[in-house]
């Protein structure tokens, strides 16, 4: 005699694991997959000893982003070697009164 699967039970188990996926996304993610960026690009021709994905991006001391890539870029024609940083700036860090830009924190940020 075989013992059935009870539906309401991996039904359960179904529902728990999702919701528990959720929880750590939003936990361990601490939301950043959640916010809205704008990407930026900046090209560099020195060194950047130190840098890495995901370093953050700081302005004035504060971190308002992170960096997204790093690529290296030969110049063929004049054998010059540019370096492009791909960077994501938080956009809810940043409040606009249509004259100029003014940063604004809260404590969750």
């Amino acid at each position: 005699m075989k013992n059935r699967a009870n539906p309401l039970l991996i039904g359960t188990f179904f529902v728990a694991a999702i919701c528990l996926f959720v929880a750590a996304l939003v936990l361990f993610g601490s939301g950043r997959f959640f916010k809205k960026k704008e990407y930026f690009i900046l090209f560099f021709e020195s060194s950047l000893n130190g840098l890495e994905v995901g370093s953050p991006v700081k302005f004035r001391g504060v971190t308002v982003g992170e960096v997204d890539r790093i690529l290296l870029r030969l110049n063929e024609q004049d054998e010059t070697i540019y370096t492009p940083v791909i960077i994501n700036i938080y956009e809810d860090r940043f409040a606009f009164d249509g004259r100029h830009a003014a940063m604004h924190f809260t404590k969750d940020n």
